[in-house]
């Protein structure tokens, strides 16, 4: 059996959709049982270090306003097991052909309403006909993307190590609830409900019918390009000088109007909305650590209307190219949407004193689900600085050959995958979940093809 203290979920934890999320790293490698069982001594490992990994997250009762992280019965182990090992006869590369969530190379399936108790976090090897595809499954209440990247940390070192934690880890129980407790003293205002509603409310059904999965590759030399193009446009207007965008903006707006653009055309929705995840452990003081296996982020909302996009300045040729193979208006409407992901022009910054209210607002609340992220039209996670692709799982595997999170059915999912390097001339990698009736107008998007490697939009 496992056992651990039951912890309640944080405010910020209560925040995110109760859905699962799913990341893959994919291993060429020969020495399949070598691996597989170097994997499943660094989850027995991880499990002895961090028992609450294995919990499962449910309301220790019927009037409870929180969740909690509690001990899995043997019942629940039996059912969703720490770590399954599945056999496929298929190649690894099965995973970028992939247009829906492949459910058979994951631990938890997708399911709406999401069950109670419900599993914190699984795993699941996949041994492929040239490797390995190790899948991790986790309810987003459990921890974000940061958390995720801590305990696959771990769970390398365990791997490669043969079991042994070698040099300490980089964290620990203790370390882990001192962030949690940061989280829960840090206060503001209490506000009425009413002044997050824009983005919080309670949760609806996060899951939609016939989407499909497209990933596209930018070159970060165009988008560079974009990036100080735009920024001279916003400077010269004069209405937002404090603005400086950063290539992450440039490719968010990318993103943004790309999908705006082929949703109207398909489904005539002239209006959209977009919601950006921050990261917040650096302001809330004093700053929480990176590796918090938890979730410190909120949400910055942004509208637009695509009929604003219809009046040009008389003085411009909206058909002159700006740059060999786009438009001036192309760029232009790629600078207004680029000036709209930047919250603070909208006046809904998020910063240490709206997390603070945000928390106090909910703690006050009775129930704790009244202030969960609503869906939008578009939302954009990056992923960009998440360090994956470095990992050292040990010989057995060898290095990281991709990583990706593939989930078809959640609405308006679009993320920015980790750089497969630190450095500048790493491609901006994308994965967008959109209505199948979507994406022919999507793969015709003139500023995403014309950013794109090659100018080939579809990986």
């Amino acid at each position: 059996m496992i056992y651990f203290e039951p912890y309640p979920l944080t405010e910020l934890d209560h925040l995110l959709m109760p859905v699962y999320l799913h990341l893959f790293l994919t291993f060429k490698t020969s020495r399949i049982q070598e691996s597989v069982e170097d994997l499943e001594t660094g989850v027995s490992c991880l499990i002895q270090e961090w028992p609450f990994l294995a919990g499962s997250i449910a309301k220790p009762g019927p009037d409870q306003k929180a969740y909690q992280v509690q001990p899995p019965s043997e019942f629940e182990l039996q059912a969703n097991p720490m770590l399954r090992v599945k056999t496929h006869g298929v190649p690894v590369s099965v995973l970028q052909l992939a247009e829906e969530t492949p459910e058979e190379l994951i631990s938890v399936k997708p399911h709406w309403p999401t069950l109670y108790p419900a599993p914190a976090l699984r795993f699941q090897a996949n041994i492929m006909a040239n490797g390995i595809i190790l899948s991790l499954s986790w309810h987003h209440r459990l921890m974000d993307a940061f958390g995720c990247q801590g305990v696959l940390d771990g769970l390398a070192q365990f791997c490669r190590l043969k079991g042994s934690t070698g040099d300490t880890l980089k964290t620990s129980p203790q370390l882990q609830e001192g962030a949690r407790q940061r989280i829960r003293n840090f206060s503001g205002s209490t506000k009425d409900h009413a002044a997050f509603s824009d983005t919080y409310g309670y949760s609806d059904n996060q899951y939609q019918d016939n989407q499909a999965i497209r990933g596209y590759m930018l070159c970060p030399r165009k988008v560079e390009t974009l990036r100080r193009i735009c920024d001279e446009q916003i400077t010269e207007s004069g209405n937002a000088s404090n603005i400086r965008l950063t290539c992450d903006d440039i490719v968010t707006a990318i993103i943004w109007l790309s999908a705006s653009q082929a949703r109207n055309r398909a489904l005539s929705a002239p209006h959209s909305s977009l919601i950006r995840y921050v990261n917040v452990r650096k302001l809330l003081e004093p700053p929480i650590p990176t590796d918090l296996f938890g979730n410190a982020i909120a949400m910055s909302k942004s509208h637009c209307n695509l009929q604003d996009l219809r009046s040009e300045p008389k003085d411009q040729d909206s058909s002159e190219h700006v740059v060999p193979g786009l438009t001036r208006q192309a760029v232009n409407h790629l600078s207004h949407f680029s000036k709209l992901t930047r919250s603070e022009d909208t006046g809904k910054s998020v910063d240490a004193s709206h997390v603070g209210d945000l928390l106090s607002t909910l703690r006050a609340s009775s129930d704790w689900d009244s202030l969960t992220l609503t869906p939008v039209d578009v939302s954009v996670s990056s992923m960009r600085r998440i360090k994956l692709y470095n990992m050292d799982f040990g010989e057995s595997f060898g290095l990281v050959k991709d990583v990706d999170t593939l989930e078809s059915n959640l609405q308006g999912q679009y993320l920015i995958r980790p750089a497969r390097n630190c450095s500048s001339d790493a491609p901006w990698e994308i994965k967008m979940a959109l209505p199948k009736k979507v994406v022919p107008f999507l793969d015709a998007d003139p500023v995403l093809t014309w950013a794109s490697v090659n100018e080939r939009p579809r990986l």
